[in-house]
């Protein structure tokens, strides 16, 4: 298998199972007779263990306790395949009646194993193969073991727990539960203590010492519970429901810690926690979601180019498998994640040489919308299609995607509405409001000007309304000459230096302006002798055009003319032939012929 190499969120990921088989690359080499010695594709290839796949898809994959074997269930026919790590290939192949629901490890190794069946029968297999089988009432959902009791307790689509206890080979009581149908079950070995969850959002505890519920609670916000985990420790759980919503929940506390959504509105399948990253693994049906354990961060995502089934972490390390709906087990290994597992450390040394285009997500022409966008453009039937791409908390669309949705809806934002209404109210109030002009004075005209303007600016120690010019104890400045304001005064230039700076700066600027007008007017007057010169050649092209084009015609006609002249002459020696051939001839005497014709 050849592998590829992707980078999320600068995490870089390597797909182990992309490209072609070995089996592909030996019937292509036959069809097109050529050898594989040279092929980059067949000499790069990764084949991490031989016949790593099922015929259609791969239902679930697990690895035992002693990280020895991987045990994988798929279709079609329905099988079982068992391989061995050590020696990187198969172990053994087992055939089974129906479909594999799902299956639990009841030993550290491959040689005790339930499984439920989509026939209602949970089958027991031995290190030898087939070891009984039993059946059940109800079509089974989900499937585990308490090891302390040796009890495997099966979840079915009834409100009922069934207990088979396998010490003494019997069915016991089953748990009842509140929820109609119980969709996932999990083990809690380090408390002892079984976790339910059903239907309606119901998550139900069960105290082994006490063979009874211990507590319910509607979570998720009441939708269905889909797959239910803990971390290490059995104080964190980790709650996946239908609609793609995943909370962390401490079992001390009714709140949740953490809330992690999966854009897509599919259930969520799997949760896994990886504690030496303090990370917890997530998935749907399209997308493989890494978050941080403590703030809920995006640490990165899988996508496989088809849907998935199931995965699991090996234990120590940052190999992923999943179960897909493909042939292929999809293999994918994340070095920033952890190391690779002890049975495959080569791979530590192939991603430090592998160099290949790494593929890079360019989001330049995409749109970023959240829910709330998608349902006001109408668009929320597009989730879970190609056409969006979950990133971050929303989606992204392709520009003329989102700009034709956006014309179509012809949205009406109330908001903006609201703003534009409040804008020009305030609009039409400055100006129906009076300002009082300033009324000519004889003197101090130009520094009255100047007050007004900096009333106009907002300056709060100047009161825009108040009149100087009618108050008596300013009324002199602005009517007797003796309190003309100089601005060229060397006193005047004293006290307002930041004045005759600005005079200044104004002067350079007006300079600057002029300069820079001085220098467009220049360009363009080059600008327009160039356009000139450009329209005469272009005049001048368009004439000789226009006179080879005649001279072309006038040759055209007259060889017309010539072929027809031609032509007429053909025809008229053609049928002059013909007249001479249907005359009369008599004998051989020519001379008597010509008399003859001559009279005719």
């Amino acid at each position: 298998m050849s592998y590829t190499i992707s980078e999320v969120n600068g995490v870089k990921i390597y797909n182990l199972s992309a490209g072609k088989t070995l089996p592909q690359f030996l019937e292509e080499a036959k069809k097109k007779n050529a050898s594989l010695k040279y092929n980059q594709d067949f000499r790069k290839r990764i084949e991490l263990i031989q016949d790593f796949d099922f015929p259609v898809a791969c239902n679930q994959v697990e690895i035992t306790n002693d990280e020895q074997y991987i045990i994988a269930t798929g279709v079609y026919a329905p099988t079982i395949k068992i391989y061995e790590t050590q020696e990187l290939s198969m172990k053994c192949l087992r055939g089974v009646d129906s479909e594999i629901v799902k299956f639990t490890i009841l030993d550290d190794d491959y040689t005790k194993i339930a499984f439920a069946e989509s026939d209602r029968n949970i089958e027991f297999h031995a290190q030898y193969g087939k070891h009984y089988k039993t059946r059940i009432p109800k079509f089974p959902r989900d499937i585990t073991y308490n090891p302390f009791t040796c009890d495997l307790l099966i979840s079915a689509s009834c409100n009922e727990i069934y207990r088979i206890s396998l010490e003494e080979g019997q069915f016991l009581k089953s748990f009842e539960s509140a929820a109609s149908d119980i969709n996932t079950l999990h083990f809690n070995k380090q408390l002892n203590f079984l976790t339910s969850g059903g239907n309606g959002g119901i998550l139900e505890i069960w105290d082994y010492r006490q063979r009874a519920k211990a507590t319910s609670r509607i979570v998720n916000n009441g939708q269905d519970i889909t797959h239910i985990n803990f971390d290490s420790s059995g104080l964190v759980m980790g709650v996946g429901s239908e609609k793609g919503l995943v909370r962390l929940y401490d079992i001390r506390y009714d709140a949740p810690l953490i809330e992690i959504k999966h854009h897509y509105k599919m259930p969520i399948n799997t949760i896994k926690f990886h504690e030496k990253t303090r990370n917890v693994l997530s998935s749907n049906e399209r997308v493989i979601k890494v978050n941080n354990k403590d703030n809920g961060k995006v640490y990165t995502s899988i996508e496989p180019n088809s849907g998935i089934n199931r995965f699991t972490i090996v234990p120590n390390s940052g190999l992923i498998l999943v179960a897909q709906e493909e042939p292929r087990i999809g293999t994918y290994f994340l070095p920033q994640l952890d190391n690779a597992p002890k049975w495959c450390n080569f791979l530590e040394n192939i991603t430090e040489e592998l160099e290949e285009t790494q593929s890079t997500l360019v989001y330049d022409e995409f749109k970023f919308l959240s829910y709330e966008d998608l349902e006001t453009l109408k668009a929320t039937n597009l989730l879970g299609t190609p056409m969006l791409k979950p990133h971050l908390h929303g989606y992204l669309m392709h520009m003329k995607l989102y700009n034709k949705l956006k014309t179509k809806a012809d949205v009406f934002n109330i908001q903006e509405y609201q703003k534009n209404e409040v804008a020009k109210k305030y609009e039409e109030s400055n100006k129906s409001r009076l300002i009082a002009e300033p009324k000519k004075v004889k003197v101090n005209q130009e520094f009255l000007q100047d007050l007004k303007e900096k009333s106009n600016k907002g300056k709060k120690d100047i009161d825009p309304f108040f009149s100087l010019v009618e108050d008596d104890r300013f009324k002199n400045m602005f009517e007797d000459e003796k309190f003309v304001v100089n601005k060229n005064d060397e006193a005047y230039i004293r006290a307002h230096p930041s004045e005759k700076g600005r005079q200044v700066r104004q002067k350079l600027k007006d300079a600057e302006v002029e300069e820079i007008e001085a220098e467009n007017k220049q360009l363009l007057g080059m600008e327009e002798d160039k356009a000139k010169k450009y329209e005469l050649k272009q005049k001048k092209i368009q004439q000789k055009q226009l006179k080879n084009d005649k001279f072309e015609k006038i040759k055209l006609i007259r060889k017309e003319k010539k072929n027809k002249e031609t032509f007429e002459k053909k025809i008229q020696k053609k049928q002059k032939r013909e007249s001479e051939q249907s005359l009369p001839k008599f004998g051989g005497n020519r001379s008597f012929n010509k008399k003859f014709n001559k009279k005719k």
